[in-house]
């Protein structure tokens, strides 16, 4: 393997880490629709009380309504 291709492949190993961080509310809100579709309901409410505090509309829309068990949330803890 060329040693530029181990670099490349090391640096696009770390991108998972940076894209988990989210930085904004959007971005927050965003990677709780991801935790929504992937079952991660803890993460999602955690991501969205996190977004929905920092006054993002459509977080505080969607975090009442997943609280009022639209979204049918078996005992998610968070």
């Amino acid at each position: 393997m060329h040693p530029l291709s181990r670099i490349a492949a090391a640096l696009l190993a770390t991108l998972p880490v940076f894209a988990a961080q989210a930085d904004s509310p959007a971005q927050q809100y965003g990677l709780a629709l991801e935790a929504q579709t992937a079952g991660d309901y803890p993460r999602m409410l955690s991501l969205l009380q996190s977004a929905a505090g920092a006054g993002h509309a459509p977080a505080q829309q969607t975090l009442g309504l997943a609280l009022l068990g639209a979204y049918q949330i078996v005992q998610a803890r968070w």
